[in-house]
């Protein structure tokens, strides 16, 4: 405090004070810029640790389930040992397994890093990204899958094949969002943002398409007016169940109908 106004002080990594009395606050994002440029027109130089794997945990049990963790929107800068990228692949990894039935199963997973650099910082339009990822209608994200799997099969020595092969896409933006694309030989591919740059929020995103959909090939069941016909109940279902998906989604004609029928007085489930 300065004769009774708040006063804002800038100083340097190394604690040295760069700026110390600023007689309007509006002039602190001109002069930041003027230090450090201006971070929506940074563009990345330095390529060197792209891609670069950093292996954040290897199965203690069984062959390993393959997890591979990416990033769009990450400039040069962030590449750092410690640094942001870095940083939030691990946060990624850590809410992947704080929730049912991952935690318990964590040991059973080989979790992989592989570092992507972008041009420019986040996503978007006349940014230019590692994956390409855009936003769609609603919360639909799109990316170049085909990217990632060659980064994948280019990256990890011991992954022969993407089957099974799960990928999370750390995106480097805080919109509400998500999506996650899954193909026939059970790869997944989880696009999540950073939601409002909440770690909680992000967790949320992580849970429903990484693990939910991901791994699970859990349907959604959202819940909209009106009667569902009869011929998309049934494309529904048997588009899906043809390889094991979306077993959490049914339409009985009464509740002894429903396919988990069993489990409903099960004091386990």
């Amino acid at each position: 405090w300065s004769n009774g106004y708040p006063t804002t002080i800038v100083v340097d990594n190394k604690g040295k004070i760069v700026r110390g009395y600023f007689e309007n606050q509006n002039e602190l994002p001109q002069f930041i810029s003027s230090l450090i440029g201006d971070p929506a027109n940074y563009e990345s130089t330095d390529y060197s640790k792209d891609r670069e794997l950093i292996t954040l945990q290897k199965a203690t049990s069984g062959k390993g389930i393959n997890l591979l963790i990416l990033g769009d929107g990450f400039t040069d800068k962030t590449m750092g040992k410690g640094g942001l990228y870095e940083t939030r692949a691990k946060i990624t990894m850590e809410k992947f397994f704080d929730v049912e039935p991952t935690k318990s199963l964590r040991n059973l997973f080989n979790v992989y890093c592989i570092k992507l650099v972008s041009k420019n910082s986040g996503i978007g339009s006349g940014r230019k990204t590692a994956l390409s990822v855009n936003y769609g209608e609603g919360t639909r994200i799109n990316g170049n899958d085909e990217e990632c799997i060659n980064i994948a099969l280019n990256n990890i020595s011991l992954l022969s094949t993407i089957k099974d092969l799960s990928i999370v896409v750390m995106i480097n933006d805080d919109k509400y969002a998500g999506t996650c694309y899954i193909y026939s030989n059970n790869l997944t591919i989880a696009y999540c943002p950073f939601v409002e740059n909440s770690e909680e929020q992000f967790g949320q995103i992580i849970h429903h398409e990484a693990i939910g959909h991901g791994l699970g090939k859990l349907g959604d069941e959202y819940s909209y007016s009106g009667t569902i016909p009869t011929n998309t109940k049934l494309n529904y279902i048997n588009q899906k169940r043809q390889y094991g998906w979306w077993e959490n989604i049914d339409f009985p004609e009464s509740l002894p109908y429903v396919a988990w029928y069993e489990y409903l007085n099960n004091p386990l489930y």
